[in-house]
C-alpha cells in the first residue's frame, strides 16, 4: 500500500474570524486563531496526485491544536470533494496541543476525488448538534414536547455541570434546518432494562462518564467492544431516570440520513438538557480561543504492481512493501 500524507497550500475565507490562515499549512508552532463564533475557513491545494488505476483504502482528515478554557467551544473538521462533503469530527482538546486523525466513513473515494480533495475547519460555539423529528425533550415541569414543538423562552430540564443539581434552561432561539445529514440512532439500555432509541445528528455532544469526556456518534463505536444490542460495553451515558442521573450503556449504533433537523439553543450560561432522556449539549455563548497548527489529510490506496511507496507532507517517499 501507499501512504501519502499532505499539507494544504491554499485557503479561502468562509466566514471570516481565523486569524492568519496560512498558519495551518505545516505543523511548526505558527497557528491560525479564532475567538469568532461561525468563522469558517476551507483548505485546498494539497498536491494529490493518485494514479488513475488505484484503489483507495482509507482518507483521513488530521488536525493539530488545541483550545483553552472555559468554554464548550470545539473546532469541527470537514473533508470534501467538488460539491461533496462529509463532517468528520471535533477536536475539542485543552490547552496541550495535539493531532487527532479522523477517517472518512461516507465519501466514495476515488482517486480523481483525492486529487481534488479540500478539508474546512470552524471555530463553534461547541456541544449542539440536532435532533430528529419527534425526539422528546424534557420540559422543568418532567413532561415532554416534541422537539420542532419548542419554541423561544420554553423552559427545559438542565443541569449545572459544577454542582449536579437540576437547573431550568431557558431557550435562546430554535432552528430548523434542511438538507442532507447524517444521522445516528443511538440504542441504550435504561436502568429496568428497557432497550430505547434516541435519534441525533453525528455531532451531537453528550458527556460520557465511562471516558470521561464528551462524544459524539460519530466517535462512539471505536468504545464499544462488541456493538452488537444487548451486548457488554465499554461506552455509557448520562440519562435521567426515575428524578436521578444515571449511567447507561450504549449497545448498539445504527446510521442513517435525514433532510430536516432540529437545533436547540440555549441563554448563556445554560448548555446541559435532556433529549429522549439523555443528556446532552446545547450551543451556548461562551466563547475562547482556538489554536490550529497544522490541517493534514492522509491518503492509503492500492495500485495494481509494482513497488509501494510513503509519501510525506514533505514530498518524502519510502518504499513500504
Amino acid at each position: 500500500m501507499t501512504v501519502e500524507t499532505r499539507s494544504p497550500s491554499n485557503y479561502t475565507v468562509i466566514m471570516p474570524g481565523w486569524e492568519n490562515p496560512e498558519n495551518a499549512y505545516a505543523s511548526d508552532d505558527a497557528r491560525t486563531v479564532s475567538s469568532v463564533n461561525g468563522a469558517e475557513t476551507k483548505y485546498t491545494g494539497y498536491g494529490f496526485n493518485v494514479p488513475s488505476n488505484a484503489t483507495i483504502n482509507k482518507v483521513e482528515g488530521g488536525i493539530e491544536g488545541y483550545r483553552t478554557y472555559p468554554s464548550t467551544t470545539c473546532i469541527p473538521v470537514w473533508i470534501g470533494s467538488g460539491s461533496e462533503m462529509e463532517y468528520l469530527d471535533s477536536l475539542d482538546v485543552l490547552e496541550s496541543e495535539v493531532t487527532e486523525w479522523y477517517t472518512s466513513k461516507l465519501i466514495n473515494w476515488t482517486p480523481s476525488k483525492v486529487n481534488a480533495i479540500w478539508s474546512k475547519i470552524r471555530s463553534d460555539e461547541g456541544g449542539g448538534g440536532c435532533f430528529a423529528e419527534d425526539s422528546l425533550i424534557l420540559m422543568w415541569d418532567r413532561t415532554t414536547k416534541k422537539v420542532q414543538d419548542i419554541k423561544p423562552d420554553d423552559v427545559l430540564l438542565g443541569m449545572d455541570d459544577a454542582t449536579r443539581q437540576w437547573i431550568p434552561s431557558v431557550v435562546r432561539e430554535m432552528f430548523v434546518r434542511k438538507g442532507d445529514f447524517q444521522m445516528a440512532v443511538i440504542h441504550y439500555r435504561k436502568p429496568n432494562g428497557k432497550i430505547v432509541t434516541s435519534r441525533v445528528t453525528q455531532d451531537h455532544a453528550m458527556w460520557s462518564p465511562s471516558v470521561n469526556r464528551r462524544v459524539k456518534p460519530l466517535s462512539m463505536e471505536s468504545f464499544i467492544t462488541n456493538p452488537i444490542n444487548g451486548s457488554p460495553t465499554s461506552l455509557t451515558l448520562h440519562d435521567f431516570y426515575k428524578e436521578r442521573l444515571v449511567e447507561v450503556p450504549v449497545v448498539k449504533l445504527e446510521e442513517y440520513r435525514a433532510d430536516t433537523v432540529y437545533d436547540i439553543r440555549l441563554k448563556s450560561g445554560h448548555h446541559l438538557f435532556f433529549g429522549d432522556d439523555l443528556l446532552g449539549m446545547a450551543k451556548d455563548c461562551l466563547m475562547c480561543t482556538a489554536y490550529v497548527d497544522w490541517l493534514p489529510i492522509r491518503v492509503t490506496y492500492t495500485i495494481p504492481s509494482g513497488k509501494q511507496i510513503r509519501v510525506t507532507g514533505d514530498g518524502i517517499a519510502e518504499l513500504i512493501g
